[in-house]
């Protein structure tokens, strides 16, 4: 039997750990957070993260971010997705972090 890799490496923390996507508890809010961390792809790889924004709006409209409240995944280097935005969109997810 082969195994599949993993789509995605998070490390488990309560600040963000530098790697392209975090996973982040916070436990003042007992809540999970989804992290997209754009830094290294601003240099390195730009085309690739306007794909990769482009499939985080398209299909995660929390994303596209409200007027005075927060930023959009177009206007922030670190955007976030709530674990509760990502329920019943797993294979949406992984066809965005199958970018990365």
């Amino acid at each position: 039997m082969v195994r599949k890799k993993t789509p995605f490496f998070a490390k488990w923390t309560s600040y963000g750990n530098r790697t392209r996507v975090t996973i982040e508890y916070e436990k003042s809010e007992n809540a999970f957070d989804l992290w997209f961390l754009y830094e290294d792809l601003d240099e390195k790889r730009p085309t690739l993260k306007e794909r990769l924004v482009k499939c985080l709006v398209t299909h995660f409209p929390h994303l596209l971010g409200e007027e005075g409240k927060r930023k959009s995944a177009r206007e922030t280097y670190n955007p976030c997705l709530p674990i509760s935005e990502c329920i019943g969109k797993v294979h949406l997810l992984e066809k965005c972090l199958k970018l990365l």
